[in-house]
């Protein structure tokens, strides 16, 4: 039950990654990506995958999704989900695209500073 309660959470990444598992190997990260022989699979990114389109290279690695339930992102995103919806997606898809960026599977990471810039200016509007 509670895997499926920290899964929902993230619910905005799911279908990006063939499986989503808790863990509790990671203490500081909400999550971590991971993918079978991950120093082949990132030589093979940058060589042999260089011209294929993200949803392709993703098809192909199968990456897991390992999620750290006790880290507060996550427990807060849970409730984030039932409040504010896009807030949560957006929070969802910036722990998975750092953790892709951490398993040095995401070549460019520009593609995220658009969202970046959303979630400070929604962090600043309160104040």
């Amino acid at each position: 039950m509670y895997l499926l309660l920290v899964t929902e959470s993230l619910w905005a990444v799911c279908h990006r990654v063939a499986c989503v598992q808790v863990t509790n190997r990671l203490e500081s990260h909400p999550c971590v990506v991971t993918v079978a022989d991950m120093g082949a699979a990132r030589h093979y990114l940058r060589t042999l995958m260089a011209d294929k389109s993200a949803e392709e290279r993703l098809h192909l690695l199968q990456p897991t999704l390992e999620l750290n339930p006790r880290h507060p992102i996550i427990t807060k995103l849970h409730h984030l989900r039932n409040s504010d919806a896009e807030l949560a997606r957006l929070v969802a898809e910036q722990i998975y695209d750092n953790a892709m960026i951490a398993a040095g599977l995401i070549g460019d990471p520009k593609v995220m500073l658009g969202r970046m810039n959303t979630l400070l200016a929604k962090a600043l509007e309160k104040h």
